[in-house]
């Protein structure tokens, strides 16, 4: 078994897409916009083709906390810090 240890953890992100800004939970900023996609159709739902169609790029993700790192900083120890 494969062990990703960001499948487990949730991080808060606020995504925006267009004036559309809402704060999500997700492991990964890939999750985030899943779940923002969601919320923002939820909210508008005439628009949920244009939210569904609309590209990963288009969605501006940035993380709330600082506990967020992409990259686990390896330790003198030999161990990883995540």
């Amino acid at each position: 078994m494969i062990h990703d240890p960001y499948r487990s953890r949730r991080f808060e992100f606020s995504v925006r897409l267009g004036f559309e800004s809402v704060r999500v939970r997700g492991a990964t900023p890939a999750e985030a916009i899943v779940a923002a996609r969601r919320q923002i159709a939820a909210s508008h739902p005439r628009m949920w083709d244009v939210i569904h169609t609309a590209p990963s790029e288009r969605f501006v993700v940035e993380p709330v906390s600082d506990s967020f790192n992409p990259e686990p900083q390896a330790t003198g120890s030999g161990q990883r810090v995540v």
